[in-house]
């Protein structure tokens, strides 16, 4: 007997250990890893019919930034006010210094804070000044090239985790070495709003002295979109005036592109878009499987019962998914009179 009531007592030990270290890795674990993805689960369809998906993030949580959404906004362009002049340090190719500021670059300069791009962080950032920035160092890469290729693209020319708004071929040395028509400045608003500005202030384009271009790229902290404020983009019969418009990573794999403007021919004034990123992105069959598509909704059409999984990975490196199953009820055959 003494001993049945030492191995129920013992047991009954244990098994209340084992119900507070559970509890205890519940609330740690909670409080590390809190569930940031949530997704609506969906009604059956038949064969042939479409499913809606939906996921949001949880109040507190960051977008990843692994895909972006282009979207157009009212027009309304920065102040140009306490900018520095980025003309007197562009460089070649091989990184001196140059009186002509055609097909050139500068940099590296500081972004201001901490800016998350394609879910990778950078503090600092190149100018290109074909109408693009670049956060990896263009010397030596041949990113001087004038011609604007569409994107994505592995060409080594074409630059790489780069923002285009738009680029082309600029020519900030048309009308004299002696006015900038490039320039930066940050707007500093601590905490989690201040902007980088970049701007092309009435340059010409390369063959067209009097196509005169005002236009800006500006990252935003507080949620890492990326905007183009396009006063004027004129155009230029050199090289059929085509110009592109998009984000584009490190390898040129991967490209997220404003609307037929991808080394297209186009003109606009007085607009302004960006580039938002998704946070979420779709898997169809498994976390890494081939991807559905972006964002908080979208639609699928599956033949047979599929699950999707909705995945937010962002710049801290955490990743999270949620899963929606879309059951499918095959179309019945019918047969006899």
């Amino acid at each position: 007997m003494g001993w049945l009531l030492k191995r129920e007592n013992t047991v009954k030990t244990t098994d209340l250990k084992r119900f507070i270290l559970i509890a205890f890795l519940t609330v740690f674990t909670h409080d590390l890893f809190p569930q940031c993805i949530v997704a609506d689960s969906v009604l059956p369809i038949c064969q042939g019919a479409s499913a809606t998906l939906n996921a949001w993030l949880q109040p507190g949580c960051m977008n990843g930034t692994d895909s972006y959404t282009f979207e157009q906004f009212t027009f309304g362009a920065n102040p140009l006010v306490s900018d520095t002049a980025v003309d007197p340090e562009f460089r070649n190719n091989a990184g001196q210094i140059v009186s002509n500021h055609d097909d050139t670059w500068a940099g590296p300069y500081p972004i201001g804070f901490e800016f998350c791009f394609l879910n990778n962080i950078f503090t600092q950032y190149w100018i290109g000044s074909n109408g693009w920035i670049s956060f990896s160092n263009p010397v030596n890469q041949g990113w001087t090239i004038y011609t604007p290729f569409s994107i994505p693209s592995t060409n080594s020319t074409v630059p790489k985790n780069a923002i285009f708004a738009p680029y082309q071929d600029w020519n900030p040395s048309s009308g004299g070495p002696n006015r900038s028509k490039v320039f930066r400045h940050i707007i500093s608003d601590p905490p989690g709003n201040s902007k980088l500005v970049v701007y092309w202030d009435s340059c010409a384009l390369y063959n067209c002295p009097t196509a005169l271009g005002i236009f800006q790229i500006v990252l935003n902290q507080s949620d890492y979109s990326v905007e183009n404020n396009i006063t004027m983009k004129p155009s230029c019969s050199w090289q059929g005036n085509v110009a592109t418009q998009g984000v584009h990573n490190s390898n040129g794999t991967i490209a997220f592109i404003a609307f037929n403007r991808n080394a297209n021919s186009w003109t606009t004034a007085d607009e302004s878009t960006r580039f938002v990123p998704n946070g979420i992105t779709w898997y169809k069959d498994s976390p890494t499987g081939p991807i559905a598509g972006y964002g908080p909704q979208i639609s699928v059409n599956p033949m047979v019962t599929t699950t999707y999984f909705a995945v937010i990975a962002t710049c801290t490196g955490s990743v999270q998914s949620t899963w929606v199953v879309v059951h499918v009820k095959p179309v019945p055959t019918l047969s006899g009179p």
